[in-house]
Protein backbone atom coordinates (compact mmCIF):
# COMPACT_ATOMS: atom_id res chain seq x y z
CA UNK A 1 0.00 0.00 0.00
CA UNK A 2 1.40 3.35 -1.01
CA UNK A 3 0.87 6.30 1.30
CA UNK A 4 0.59 9.82 -0.13
CA UNK A 5 2.08 12.80 1.66
CA UNK A 6 -1.33 14.39 2.21
CA UNK A 7 -2.57 11.22 3.91
CA UNK A 8 0.27 11.22 6.47
CA UNK A 9 -1.45 13.26 9.23
CA UNK A 10 -4.50 11.00 9.15
CA UNK A 11 -2.33 7.88 9.16
CA UNK A 12 -0.29 9.16 12.11
CA UNK A 13 -3.46 9.94 14.06
CA UNK A 14 -4.73 6.43 13.43
CA UNK A 15 -1.43 4.89 14.54
CA UNK A 16 -1.45 7.07 17.67
CA UNK A 17 -5.04 6.06 18.46
CA UNK A 18 -4.22 2.35 18.11
CA UNK A 19 -1.07 2.65 20.24
CA UNK A 20 -2.98 4.45 22.99
CA UNK A 21 -5.63 1.73 22.93
CA UNK A 22 -2.99 -1.00 23.19
CA UNK A 23 -1.26 0.80 26.07
CA UNK A 24 -4.58 1.22 27.87
CA UNK A 25 -5.45 -2.45 27.45
CA UNK A 26 -1.98 -3.52 28.58
CA UNK A 27 -2.17 -1.41 31.76
CA UNK A 28 -5.52 -2.97 32.70
CA UNK A 29 -4.34 -6.49 31.95
CA UNK A 30 -3.83 -8.41 35.16
CA UNK A 31 -0.50 -10.12 35.66
CA UNK A 32 -0.45 -13.76 36.72
CA UNK A 33 0.84 -12.88 40.19
CA UNK A 34 -1.41 -9.81 40.54
CA UNK A 35 -4.91 -10.92 39.57
CA UNK A 36 -8.07 -8.86 39.43
CA UNK A 37 -10.64 -9.88 42.01
CA UNK A 38 -14.37 -9.56 41.44
CA UNK A 39 -16.73 -8.63 44.28
CA UNK A 40 -17.14 -12.17 45.63
CA UNK A 41 -13.43 -12.92 45.40
CA UNK A 42 -12.69 -9.69 47.28
CA UNK A 43 -15.18 -10.56 50.00
CA UNK A 44 -13.52 -13.97 50.43
CA UNK A 45 -10.01 -12.48 50.30
CA UNK A 46 -10.50 -9.82 52.97
CA UNK A 47 -9.51 -10.99 56.45
CA UNK A 48 -11.97 -11.33 59.28
CA UNK A 49 -15.73 -11.26 58.95
CA UNK A 50 -17.04 -11.12 55.40
CA UNK A 51 -17.97 -7.54 54.47
CA UNK A 52 -21.44 -7.00 53.06
CA UNK A 53 -21.65 -5.99 49.41
CA UNK A 54 -23.30 -2.72 50.45
CA UNK A 55 -20.31 -1.92 52.66
CA UNK A 56 -17.90 -2.46 49.78
CA UNK A 57 -20.06 -0.34 47.47
CA UNK A 58 -20.03 2.41 50.12
CA UNK A 59 -16.21 2.21 50.31
CA UNK A 60 -16.03 2.45 46.51
CA UNK A 61 -18.49 5.35 46.41
CA UNK A 62 -16.45 7.23 49.03
CA UNK A 63 -13.21 6.31 47.23
CA UNK A 64 -11.88 4.60 50.34
CA UNK A 65 -10.90 1.35 48.59
CA UNK A 66 -8.93 1.00 45.33
CA UNK A 67 -11.00 -0.39 42.48
CA UNK A 68 -11.12 -0.69 38.70
CA UNK A 69 -14.16 -0.20 36.54
CA UNK A 70 -13.84 -0.77 32.82
CA UNK A 71 -15.76 1.66 30.59
CA UNK A 72 -17.87 -0.97 28.88
CA UNK A 73 -19.02 -2.81 32.02
CA UNK A 74 -20.83 -2.07 35.25
CA UNK A 75 -18.77 -4.57 37.25
CA UNK A 76 -16.13 -3.59 39.76
CA UNK A 77 -12.74 -5.25 40.01
CA UNK A 78 -10.04 -4.98 42.62
CA UNK A 79 -6.33 -5.56 41.93
CA UNK A 80 -4.95 -7.88 44.60
CA UNK A 81 -1.75 -5.84 45.12
CA UNK A 82 -3.78 -2.63 45.57
CA UNK A 83 -5.98 -4.33 48.17
CA UNK A 84 -2.89 -5.61 50.01
CA UNK A 85 -1.45 -2.06 50.12
CA UNK A 86 -4.83 -0.70 51.25
CA UNK A 87 -4.96 -3.27 54.05
CA UNK A 88 -1.37 -2.50 55.11
CA UNK A 89 -2.08 1.25 55.23
CA UNK A 90 -5.09 0.67 57.46
CA UNK A 91 -3.22 -1.36 60.07
CA UNK A 92 -2.71 0.19 63.48
CA UNK A 93 0.84 0.15 64.86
Amino acid sequence: MELKFEDMPKAIQEIDRKLNLLISLRQNEPEENDPLLDMDQLRNYLPGKKLARQTIYMLVNNRKIPYIKFNNTKRLYFRKSDIDKWLDNGRKL
